[in-house]
């Protein structure tokens, strides 16, 4: 059986952490103001997702044990794209390094949906992403992505 092994001379026990995504999502719910923020839960994807009345969502990450807040138009972009099945956050909406816009990062920091106030939220996802990162984000000489990633009309490739 798993779990923490703690050794004190020839004593030997084993200690299991357990813990529940509801309460981990409640916990974070809790930390950033309750209903008072959220609004009222609309709906639950039991142990993944909390929906709220003012149009954001806490979602649970599995894999990192935690739960991160989405709203506003990364919410509804996320949402429009097929909610979990685009991806689960690894972040909170986080304001970007200029100042002007805000993000969300999604499977483990594979995928990511920006937004700022001229372009929009865009999702960018795989090489684009890479590449985009390596010229230095939203600070790069192309700026925020303007668009979803799409396929190119001859299906060859692809570009945001």
């Amino acid at each position: 059986m798993g779990g923490v092994h703690i050794g004190v001379g020839d004593l030997r026990r084993e200690h299991q952490v357990f813990f529940s995504p509801e309460l981990v999502i409640d916990s974070k719910y809790r930390q950033l103001g309750g209903e008072a923020v959220f609004g009222a839960v609309t709906s639950k994807e039991e142990g993944k997702v909390w929906y709220f009345a003012n149009g954001a969502c806490l979602c649970f990450n599995r894999d990192m044990h935690a739960a991160f807040e989405i709203h506003g138009a990364i919410f509804e972009k996320w949402r429009s794209l097929g909610g979990l099945a685009f991806g689960v956050p690894c972040t909170d909406e986080t304001g970007t390094p200029d100042g002007v816009g805000r993000y969300n990062h999604f499977n483990g920091n594979t995928a990511s949906i920006y937004w700022s106030p001229d372009s929009g939220a865009a999702a960018i996802y795989g090489a684009i992403r890479q590449k985009w990162a390596q010229l230095g984000w939203e600070r790069s000489p192309l700026g925020y992505p303007s668009t979803d990633e799409t396929g190119t009309p001859d299906g060859v490739g692809r570009y945001n």
